[in-house]
């Protein structure tokens, strides 16, 4: 998420080419690793962990999916929209944004407040907030107001919220303890 922020940034702020800036984000973070070699042992150990439980296994190809087909149309697709939809141009996208940030804190504290999904229905209610989110990202698309689409922008946050919290924990549970 913060690597598509920063290419983002750099390509809009004409700081350099998109070539350029993806390629510089590939470079860090290939080479990051081993600058630091003490998170490679880590990244080691954490990958090995994650591999041989076919929960967590799915889990983390269900989040690189997550990854790959939201973070980056929603971070690239907002302020394109901003910009060529919404007259309200900066304003739009700084509205969108911020009710995101307001329902990813609701989202928490529904987190924190609610029960926990039984364990064994973990896939389908992570399957199931991953398409709510997918919705909401297709509307989001085709939402012809600021307003629309910071109501989107909210339920997004919120939904992204809830699962940040709960579902972080849930794989910080399953982590072998020290």
């Amino acid at each position: 998420h913060d690597s598509s922020n920063i290419v983002a940034t750099m390509i809009a702020s004409r700081a350099m080419n998109g070539q350029a800036a993806l390629a510089i984000t590939a470079i860090a973070h290939f080479i990051g690793p081993f600058l630091f070699g003490v998170a490679v042992a880590t990244f080691s150990l954490a990958t090995n962990f994650v591999w041989n439980d076919a929960t967590l296994r799915a889990f983390f190809f269900v989040v690189a999916a997550i990854t790959f087909f939201f973070n980056g149309p929603f971070n690239i697709g907002i302020p394109l929209l901003a910009d060529t939809r919404f007259p309200e141009g900066a304003v739009a996208y700084g509205a969108i944004l911020s009710t995101w940030g307001a329902g990813s804190l609701l989202g928490m504290l529904i987190a924190g407040v609610l029960p926990r999904p039984n364990p064994k229905r973990m896939g389908t209610v992570l399957l199931s907030l991953v398409s709510v989110m997918g919705i909401g990202l297709a509307l989001l698309g085709i939402s012809g107001s600021m307003i629309f689409a910071s109501a989107i922008g909210f339920m997004l946050g919120s939904v992204d919220g809830y699962i940040n919290v709960f579902f972080v924990t849930w794989v910080q549970s399953r982590a072998p303890k020290a």
